[in-house]
């Protein structure tokens, strides 16, 4: 391995493990570290936003002096809420499957129609 003037610095490319491929269970190790990393962090980003959404459905009708559209806010709201749990569990297994489609090297997945999205809250 060579070494710098002073001894300190390796150069990485030197290292063994820099020249090594890693094994298909390493490589898939990585790969599924990757994925579940990115699925906590939108998820909690997906939660957050939910949370901001009931907030300022309740800001709207809290602020509406129309009492038609003061309760259409406050329905809104209710299925928000009553809706919430199928929406973060749809989005996590969607982003689940797509991120595993694509690393089988799969074409890509058709998006999601508008209804079937659209459908959680009728």
């Amino acid at each position: 391995m060579a070494q710098s003037a002073n001894g300190k610095v390796i150069p990485l490319g030197d290292h063994p493990r820099a020249r090594a491929r890693l094994s298909p269970k390493e490589s898939a190790d990585v790969l599924t570290g990757c994925r579940e990393l990115a699925l906590e962090r939108i998820a909690h980003a997906l939660s957050g936003m939910l949370d901001r959404v009931e907030d300022d459905l309740f800001d709207l009708a809290d602020k509406s002096v129309d009492r038609e559209a003061q309760n259409a806010y406050l329905e809104a709201r209710t299925q928000a809420r009553e809706k919430r749990a199928a929406i973060e569990d749809t989005f996590k297994r969607h982003f689940v499957d797509f991120f595993n489609q694509r690393m089988k090297g799969d074409a890509p997945v058709r998006a999601v129609e508008p209804e079937a999205v659209f459908g959680l809250w009728r």
